[in-house]
């Protein structure tokens, strides 16, 4: 069986396993906060899915398929968790426009595009241990690993010596921590290949990798960069608004992780005009889908400014009968996945603290929407004291 052949639908496989893993935690800290770890199913579902299955699925593609391809599957994430959203079997339902399936049409026939027309593995067979010592002193490569270095570097000691820059200068200070966070994750995806190559290799009887600097090296890379980058994502997203933090690391980690696996592997090297044409386009669609379906998500999702007056605000939550409170405001989640597929580490993060940061490399906001108190629904249980209620916070007002 061809390497291609394999890679591609376990590349689709771990996308929609870190999808379907990921909301479920998400559910897990909205329904079953309080209870024991050992209580929470769809916790331990989302964990076994994604830290496992999905983690099995992408080392194996990664060693199967180039990194270039590999990277324009990141956009599925997205599509995939929406797509599971809109049908409420996790979560609550979420329907999506019809603007919002157009764009995620368009990453599909993107992905597909960049798939087909992208680099093929090598004939020879994975790199030998040899090659992959000579190539981690390639000029090229290590000019793009000083620069992703010093990138991360300089954005940490700005924000320790001079945190007051990301509140005076967003879009300066998003756009360095995205870029760092797409080059941390560029640097991961690098590493976790390498390994897979071992793997791959130790699994057909030649464990000769293993005794090579560069299979360590790999894996240092690949515990370190993952942490970091979850942290240099959680700055841009705090730094400036999640309509431009989110699309643009999420294009920079795509043509980034393009870029490593080019100047690593050479992947990028023997490509036919039409193959390069084709995998431009799809790479672009790929993208532009993306930037349209956050902006998108963004704009319905952002909560409408405070317009009424005092006397007609509702009551607070607390302050509802019981049972008054789920009826009286309904939530919705609003899931926006720009995780790269296969950061098992993210799920050994707390997720209740997690679900209250945007991003953090995998999961979206918590946003909550106000909706119309359904007619069939009764209210009967203390009916007639939300009026002294409303008084009451009208005089705290």
């Amino acid at each position: 069986m061809a390497p291609t052949a394999l890679g591609f639908p376990l590349m689709v496989a771990a996308s929609l396993l870190t999808s379907t893993g990921l909301i479920l935690m998400k559910q897990s800290a909205v329904v079953e906060a309080g209870l024991p770890i050992y209580r929470r199913f769809r916790w331990l579902l989302g964990f076994f899915l994604m830290a496992i299955l999905s983690t099995l699925c992408d080392g194996t593609a990664y060693s199967l398929l180039p990194l270039a391809v590999v990277a324009s599957f990141a956009g599925l994430n997205i599509v995939f968790t929406m797509l599971i959203a809109s049908t409420g079997w996790i979560c609550p339902k979420e329907p999506l426009s019809s603007a919002e399936l157009s764009a995620a049409a368009l990453i599909v026939i993107g992905v597909g595009t960049a798939s087909a027309c992208g680099p093929r593995p090598p004939e020879g067979g994975p790199a030998s241990v040899a090659q992959v010592e000579a190539q981690f002193g390639d000029a090229g490569f290590l000019a793009f690993l000083v620069v992703a270095l010093l990138s991360v570097l300089g954005t940490l000691l700005i924000r320790r010596l001079k945190a007051d820059f990301f509140g005076a200068a967003p879009l300066v200070s998003t756009a360095l921590s995205a870029y760092s966070a797409a080059a941390c994750g560029a640097i991961c995806a690098l590493s976790l290949k390498c390994v897979a190559l071992v793997l791959r290799k130790t699994f057909s009887g030649d464990t000769a990798g293993w005794g090579s600097w560069s299979t360590w090296l790999a894996l240092v890379g690949l515990v370190f960069s993952g942490p970091v980058q979850f942290y240099m994502l959680h700055s841009a997203l705090s730094s400036g608004r999640v309509a431009l933090a989110v699309p643009v690391y999420q294009c920079l980690l795509i043509l980034l992780t393009i870029l490593a696996g080019g100047l690593f592997y050479h992947e990028l090297h023997g490509l036919l005009p039409w193959q390069v044409v084709g995998f431009s386009v799809g790479l672009a669609a790929c993208v532009f889908g993306l930037i349209v379906l956050t902006s998108l998500d963004a704009t319905r999702s952002t909560p409408p400014q405070l317009s009424k007056p005092a006397q007609q605000l509702p009551a607070p939550a607390a302050e509802l009968p019981a049972g008054a409170a789920t009826e009286e405001v309904e939530g919705r989640l609003r899931f926006s996945a720009v995780s790269t597929s296969g950061y098992a580490t993210a799920a050994l993060y707390d997720i209740p603290a997690v679900s209250e940061v945007t991003g953090m490399g995998w999961l979206s906001e918590e946003r909550w929407e106000e909706r119309p108190r359904s007619e069939t629904t009764p209210l009967t249980q203390g009916k007639s004291r939300l009026p002294a209620q409303r008084e009451s916070l009208q005089t705290r007002v």
